[in-house]
């Protein structure tokens, strides 16, 4: 008898010790997805000009409770001359930690980008290349 009870709760302790307590998981895990750019749904056009434009077609950031993060973009660039279309998808990966409000993604080349965060959303500043980072781009993301 007390062989029985003392298995059966070595397997209840090794069952339950499977996955992350409630202390261990990250409240800011999931998948956010690009919602707006400069308060414009997506998709969006991000630029434009003689030779053609770029449109942003979606986006997503996906914190995952191991501090891992996976940060999705998909453009479309239409080229007028010579007629065609280029799909572009750029994933960076990386950890991230939360500091308050911030989202700090470190990418696997040492990178940093520190998003805004306020509860189910994210902000994330990205400057504007030819102007600088003085005239910031708005990304939204929800989750």
């Amino acid at each position: 008898m007390h062989r029985t009870c003392a298995l059966a709760g070595l397997l209840l302790v090794a069952t339950s010790c499977d996955g992350p307590t409630s202390s261990e998981q990250d409240p800011a895990a999931g998948t956010y997805v690009l919602a707006t750019v400069e308060g414009k749904a997506v998709p969006h056009v991000e630029w434009s000009g003689i030779s053609g434009y770029s449109t942003i077609t979606s986006g997503e950031i996906t914190l995952r409770p191991d501090h891992t993060y996976r940060d999705v973009v998909q453009r479309t660039h239409y080229i007028r001359s010579p007629a065609q279309v280029i799909q572009e998808h750029d994933t960076v990966q990386g950890r991230y930690r939360v500091e308050g409000s911030r989202l700090v993604l470190t990418a696997a080349d040492g990178s940093a980008d520190t998003l805004a965060v306020q509860g189910a959303a994210v902000t994330r500043m990205a400057p504007i290349i030819s102007s600088g980072p003085s005239n910031p781009v708005v990304w939204s993301y929800i989750r």
